[in-house]
């Protein structure tokens, strides 16, 4: 929607500023669900789940297009909605509308073939069914012809530079080169009838003569055990196909207001000239758009695996959280409880181990409290006992009467409560 398509401007419902901060929070909140969600399924699906069954190549599918209306289709088209006005390159311009288009080609047309596959399944039990490679070449051939079929928005979008006459500031849009022509106009009614109107009644169709069947099957069996087999693949088949069309009716839904005011705005487009069109475009793109946050929701409800696996996967980042800040607690209160018995132990790699050496040997240090803090400076502050060999160490780190230079192994300037210096009195024990 452009200021071009409004027949007085300055008709439309002003947004307040607070406003402005909804709608912003809004559309940031389902572009991250979008992305982290949709990058979840994609992993999981690719990285976790054993089976490769067709309909998990239509459920990468589809994670893949809303993973791309996520990153481009929310954010970019909603700023220039909002501020009527183009900030970003001139290339996204090209870019942002064509992939737009067709992430939602490759969404609707995916959930066609998935309708028709899962229809010619229940239907037609006996017929030679779809093989992984099939389902591949499928899966290319749909956004092959989504790319073809949304070619039009890639090629003829361009920004243009306009003076508002009632600032005399010159602003930038992105508008189609043909807006105004009657073939650009019945490109886009095309593109409306096959991205929804048609889809829906196949859809609608395939899955409610599918609930007819698997709803109204009587399980049967010649043994209790295959009655229990059949039972069990029942029960799977039909929270499959309840899954399935909970996805499809939340697209139904969510797209719905979109797609009739973009079919009215091309067959009638006087309407842009009421008031609150802006809000009402606002209200219905943001449904629209929600849609790419809510597959990764229904698949983590309505499928075991999924549940499961997203369980694992947030298990691990809450664990893993958890675990760092858990670890340094816990080396805190090992120190404190090593000083207040007065001894200390740990571990380091052994440069010089070998195959059957164990790789690590451990020294233990005993703190002594000093008697006497004057003889920091003139006695010897600390003993190395290594092998029945002893030499002497200052806190200092300097050479004094055929010292051996040895690093400090305490802070001179650490005092405890008590005006006592800490030193240490290594022993050192190899493993």
């Amino acid at each position: 929607m452009s200021s071009a398509e409004v027949d007085d401007e300055g008709d439309l419902y002003e947004l307040s500023l607070i406003e402005l901060i909804i709608w912003c929070i809004l559309y940031a909140i389902i572009a991250l669900m979008a992305v982290a969600g949709n990058f979840l399924v994609i992993y999981v699906t690719l990285t976790k789940l054993r089976t490769r069954s067709i309909t998990t190549y239509f459920i990468i599918n589809l994670g893949f297009a809303d993973l791309l209306t996520g990153i481009f289709a929310i954010p970019f088209k909603f700023q220039a909605a909002l501020f009527q006005e183009w900030f970003l390159p001139s290339s996204l311009c090209q870019i942002v509308p064509y992939t737009e288009t067709v992430s939602l080609s490759v969404s609707v047309f995916t959930l066609t073939a998935s309708a028709i596959h899962e229809f010619r399944t229940i239907f037609f039990p006996k017929h030679k069914r779809m093989s992984s490679h099939s389902a591949r070449f499928l899966v290319i051939v749909i956004w092959l012809i989504a790319g073809i079929v949304s070619l039009p928005h890639g090629l003829f979008h361009r920004v243009y530079v306009m003076e508002d006459d009632t600032t005399n500031l010159t602003i930038s849009q992105c508008r189609p080169v043909y807006a105004e022509d009657d073939w650009w106009k019945m490109y886009n009614v095309y593109l409306t009838i096959i991205h929804y109107f048609v889809p829906m009644i196949i859809l609608d169709s395939a899955y409610t003569m599918i609930a007819i069947k698997i709803w109204s099957t009587t399980v049967g069996g010649s043994s209790i055990d295959n009655r229990q087999q059949n039972v069990s693949s029942e029960m799977s088949n039909r929270k499959l196909m309840k899954m399935l069309m909970i996805v499809v009716a939340c697209f139904s839904l969510c797209w719905f207001p979109l797609e009739t005011y973009l079919l009215l705005n091309e067959i009638k487009p006087e309407i842009n000239g009421w008031k609150y069109i802006n809000v009402l475009f606002f209200c219905s793109h943001w449904l629209a758009m929600s849609n790419s946050c809510l597959n990764p929701i229904i698949y983590g409800l309505y499928n075991n695996k999924y549940k499961k696996e997203y369980k694992r996967v947030f298990g691990r980042l809450i664990c893993r959280k958890y675990d760092d800040h858990h670890s340094i607690e816990e080396h805190q209160k090992t120190i404190e409880a090593e000083f207040a018995a007065n001894v200390v132990q740990r571990s380091w790699l052994n440069p010089y181990a070998s195959e059957g050496v164990v790789p690590y040997y451990t020294e233990t240090f005993q703190v002594v409290p000093l008697e006497d803090a004057g003889e920091k400076k003139n006695g010897d502050n600390c003993q190395l006992l290594n092998n029945n060999s002893s030499s002497k160490c200052h806190l200092n780190g300097k050479k004094e009467n055929g010292d051996d230079g040895r690093m400090p192994l305490a802070d001179d300037d650490e005092e405890d409560e008590h005006g006592d210096q800490r030193v240490l009195s290594m022993m050192a024990v190899s493993l």
